[in-house]
């Protein structure tokens, strides 16, 4: 009985395949006889206000109820690379300062470029060999590098864009993240809390106070005279700044959901979540108020502040690009790279990731798009109607 039914299936599969081929044939034959050719041509290009609708008007032949065209988007932002780097493994922390670029790679240590002419860096030196560098704070002419477990290590920087090393801090809990408000050095130290060191004298660092220790610290963000502080994924306290050196206790502040980064910028206050940005207004700065949020990202693990707007890395498959004055979604950038890091000039953007080397942008030539990841119906659709917007701007 088994044998019969194999030898049916066998017999089917044979007949499916003879029926397949005539029928593919039949096609393939009938397209090479058809004196039917769609021809379309280019729509002229319109350059818009973004969030103007625009309309295409397609010309050409060959149009019938089986034969269609369609419009693809293209955005290819090569014309904007002005400059490469060969650089191998992953690349999370940089800084920009005067012509040289400070870049921390993932398996450690910092390497310096020489960025006068962004169309050929050139390496100058690495210091910190084997050192992993969770983040890179810079105040005047001297860098903060949080190096976890080993602290904090202070260097200064020359007129040649050489450092010289000034200090390290040793600390028993894990540097994550630094910055300097009025001499005064605070440190996210995970576990260990909020630790603040005196610098003014930057050889002979002093700790003067310690805040919250046992509460997981690793992110925080000034604006004016308040600490924003992540003492979880969903909630931020508030610490007032009128004496540096001892933070006052001014409120806290609950996330509708997970946050993975936060930034200021401009007064204001973005947080990078799993599905997009959450930005707060700091007019009432003990009491942040949610002024938009924006969706449909693939994720939103690192921000960056630029000098006009914030900088996000969706997903690490692509760059958006958001500016709080304008309504529209932000635009998405595909620059074929993993955007892991961004330092930023008055007319460059230098971008590092992973295995895909140091890429330097023209800002001016930088092009962005709308994109929607998914949309939900209600129903099964069946159909789709879109209307094109402008998807070209200049960020300068």
């Amino acid at each position: 009985m088994r044998r019969f039914l194999v030898v049916i299936a066998a017999i089917l599969f044979f007949v499916g395949g003879v029926l397949a081929l005539i029928w593919s044939g039949n096609f393939f034959i009938t397209y090479i006889a058809s004196t039917h050719r769609l021809n379309v041509e280019d729509p002229a290009p319109q350059l818009l206000p973004l969030g103007t609708p625009a309309v295409f008007d397609l010309q050409g032949s060959g149009f019938n109820r089986e034969t269609s065209v369609s419009l693809v988007m293209d955005v290819d932002n090569s014309e904007a690379i002005i400059g490469t780097f060969p650089l191998e493994g992953i690349y999370h922390e940089s800084i920009i300062h005067d012509d040289f670029l400070y870049l921390a790679p993932e398996e450690g240590g910092v390497q310096v470029l020489n960025v006068e002419d962004p169309q050929q860096p050139q390496f100058v030196k690495e210091y910190l060999i084997g050192r992993s560098i969770n983040d890179i704070h810079r105040n005047g002419n001297t860098l903060y590098f949080c190096c976890g477990k080993l602290g904090v290590s202070i260097m200064q920087i020359q007129s040649d864009g050489l450092l010289e090393h000034m200090v390290d801090i040793p600390m028993g809990s894990i540097a994550m993240r630094s910055l300097v408000v009025d001499g005064f050095l605070y440190v996210a130290a995970g576990s260990g809390g909020l630790l603040i060191y005196d610098v003014l004298q930057p050889k002979q660092p002093e700790q003067v106070q310690m805040v919250k220790s046992g509460t997981f610290i690793s992110r925080m963000a000034v604006a004016d005279d308040y600490l924003y502080l992540a003492v979880s994924q969903t909630r931020i306290e508030i610490y007032h700044l009128a004496d540096p050196q001892l933070p006052t206790f001014a409120g806290s502040m609950q996330i509708p959901e997970t946050f993975f980064n936060l930034v200021s910028h401009r007064q204001q206050l973005y947080l990078g979540t799993q599905n997009g940005v959450l930005l707060y207004g700091l007019e009432d700065a003990k009491n942040p108020a949610l002024l938009k949020q924006w969706t449909g990202f693939g994720s939103a693990r690192r921000m960056f502040a630029g000098r006009e707007y914030v900088y996000v890395s969706d997903s690490f498959s692509g760059l958006r690009i958001i500016d709080s004055q304008v309504e529209v979604p932000p635009g998405y950038v595909d620059l074929n790279i993993d955007p892991r890091t961004i330092s930023e000039t008055p007319h460059h953007l230098f971008i590092a990731g992973s295995n895909k080397g140091l890429l330097i942008v023209d800002k001016e030539v930088l092009s962005s798009r709308q994109v929607v990841r998914s949309i939900n119906t209600p129903k099964s659709a069946r159909d789709l109607l879109i209307t094109v917007l402008s998807t070209k701007k200049r960020w300068m």
